[in-house]
C-alpha cells in the first residue's frame, strides 16, 4: 500500500510542477516597494509593511483556503 500512495504521490506531483513553474506577472525584487497591506496576528494587532521599514520581513502564512 505504501508503494502504491508513493507512485501517486510522485505522479501528482509530476502532473502538477508545470502549474507551479510559470512567472507570476508581476514580481517585487530586492530595494523596490511593495503594494500597500496589512495582516492582523493571532493577539489581533495590525501589522503593516511600513513598519519594518530596513528590516527583513518574512511572512508566513498557514492555512488559507
Amino acid at each position: 500500500m505504501t508503494h502504491y500512495c508513493l507512485n501517486l504521490l510522485t505522479i501528482a506531483t509530476l502532473l502538477l510542477l508545470p502549474l507551479s513553474s510559470h512567472r507570476a506577472e508581476s514580481q517585487t525584487v530586492v530595494g523596490e516597494q511593495v503594494i500597500r497591506f496589512s495582516l492582523t496576528d493571532l493577539t489581533g494587532k495590525t501589522h503593516h509593511p511600513n513598519n519594518y521599514l530596513g528590516q527583513t520581513l518574512g511572512i508566513f502564512l498557514a492555512g488559507h483556503n
